[in-house]
This record gives C-alpha cells, structure tokens and sequence, in this order.
C-alpha cells in the first residue's frame, strides 16, 4: 500500500549469505496513518530499530500510536500526531532526537 506516494509497510530480512549481523529495522520517510485503538506503527526488532523521518497520524488513539521493541532504538526527526503516549520505546537502550509529537515519548528508566 502507499502512503504519501511511499511504501509503509516493509519487512527487513537478514544481511547477505555467511553475515552473522542482522540488519537493523530501518523504516523512514513514510506517512502511516490509523484510526482507532490500534498502534498506526508496531516495530518488533531482534536488533536496531533505526525510525526517523516518519509523519504518523494515529486518529481516534487513546493509547500509544507509535510502538518500538527493539534492543536499540535511534528515534529522530518524526513527527507523530495521537495516542495519550505518541512514541513507546520499549527497551532502555536509544536515542531520541527532534521528535514533534502531540502526546509523551515513553523509554523506561535505566
């Protein structure tokens, strides 16, 4: 499907044959909109999760319209509109960087 004439939906395989680093989920420059209760973005990484760049709407969301699982988080440059809390990290590990957001940025205490 596209957004702002971009894909928003990806999948992120591993690196190439007889790499033993995965890939980092690096979703950016994509416009996901959602109405509802449901997340407008869910990333579950092994890994990094690299999200900058990104323009959310999340209508009609009480609770949290961005969620990140990831062992590492690099969150910068997005702007994301609804949800009580607007991005949830949900490891300790990231950076988080010139977010504009209509709700809190949650990371939980080291």
């Amino acid at each position: 499907m596209l957004r702002c004439r971009r894909p928003y939906l990806s999948t992120f395989a591993g690196a190439g044959p007889g790499s033993n680093r995965s890939r980092p989920a690096a979703p950016a420059g994509q416009c996901p909109q959602r109405r509802g209760n449901t997340p407008a973005v869910n990333v579950s990484a092994s890994g990094e999760c690299l999200f900058n760049d990104q323009s959310v709407e999340a209508r009609l969301n009480g609770s949290r319209a961005v969620i990140l699982s990831t062992n590492l988080a690099i969150v910068n440059a997005n702007r994301v509109r609804g949800g009580e809390i607007s991005i949830d990290v949900t490891e300790r590990i990231g950076a988080v960087l010139g977010n504009i957001t209509s709700g809190v940025i949650n990371i939980p205490e080291a």
